[in-house]
């Protein structure tokens, strides 16, 4: 299995679906954990409506990929299920957060991001009747 593989399938099977939380890995965390073939996922992260975190994949219990996110609700008018449902379309092509776009009623999340699997950055926001709902902001790539 190729990592981007993995991990649509990691990030499908957790904070997207509702699925996998875990046991903390650091005081007040919450983590989520996800294994298949010789892959391990874990994201954990700190907050609730302004928050960070980490997302890091380990091949055969070494650290190969990390990716690191901050992000906040800027109003009321967020729905986590919008942020969900978009991230359930993760694709192999781009596979740090969402699809490009992904519209549900009257939410339209965008995720722009520049450079690759190996090194990139990027940010995503849910827009609610041209109103900036949310925004998040990250980067990553392979670690060695």
């Amino acid at each position: 299995m190729k990592l981007e593989e993995f991990l649509v399938q990691a990030k499908e099977n957790t904070y997207a679906s509702g699925n996998n939380y875990t046991d903390a890995s650091r005081m007040k965390s919450k983590d989520l954990l996800y294994t298949a073939d010789d892959y391990t996922y874990l994201d954990s992260y700190f907050g609730d409506s302004t928050f960070s975190g980490e997302e890091v994949v380990y091949q055969n219990e070494a650290p190969i990929w990390s990716m690191n996110y901050i992000g906040r609700v800027l109003d009321e008018k967020f729905k986590p299920e919008v942020l969900k449902q978009a991230l359930q379309h993760v694709e192999e092509s781009m596979p740090y957060r969402g699809p490009r776009i992904f519209v549900m009623d009257e939410y339209t999340y965008i995720c722009d991001y520049n450079g690759d699997i190996n090194w990139f950055s990027g940010e995503e926001k849910i827009v609610y009747n041209q109103n900036v709902v949310y925004e998040l902001r990250f980067h990553g790539g392979k670690v060695v």
